[in-house]
Parts: C-alpha cells; structure tokens; sequence
C-alpha cells in the first residue's frame, strides 16, 4: 500500500512488481484460482431471472391461448345445440 500511495500522478506505476504482490498474497492465503468471478454470478442472476420472466409469459400466453380455444369450442357447441 505504501508503493502506491507513494506514487505520484505522473509516475508510472511499476505493474510486474504490484502484479507479483497480489500472486504473493494469493499463494500465502492458499487461494485457488477458481475463475469464479461474482460478475459472473451477478451475470448469471440477471439471466435467470430474466429466463424466469420469459417462462411466466409464455406460460401465460399457453393459457390464454387455451382459454381462448376452450372459449371458441364452448361457443360452437351452443350453436350447434
């Protein structure tokens, strides 16, 4: 923390050394490299719930669908009476 908040606005920040930081801190944690990142989760949330979504209407586009059809069969057998 001190490297970077030593830096000034123009200095370039020596990248490989800060890189080689972070590796240090995750093999002395024994972190695994899972490549699970919560912007995937959060990704993977939004979907689902917009595949949710997607499902509820069509399941309410079938049933109107199927009322509509029951509607029209019920229609035709009063006439037919």
């Amino acid at each position: 923390m001190n490297y970077v908040r030593n830096l000034r606005f123009e200095d370039k920040p020596d990248y490989k050394y800060l890189q080689s930081l972070f590796q240090y801190i995750f093999t002395r944690k024994r972190y695994e490299m899972d490549y699970d990142y919560s912007w995937n989760k959060i990704r993977k949330e939004k979907m689902d719930k917009e595949k949710a979504k997607l499902l509820m209407k069509q399941k309410k586009l079938k049933e109107a669908e199927a009322k509509k059809k029951k509607e029209e069969e019920d229609e035709k057998k009063n006439r037919q009476k």
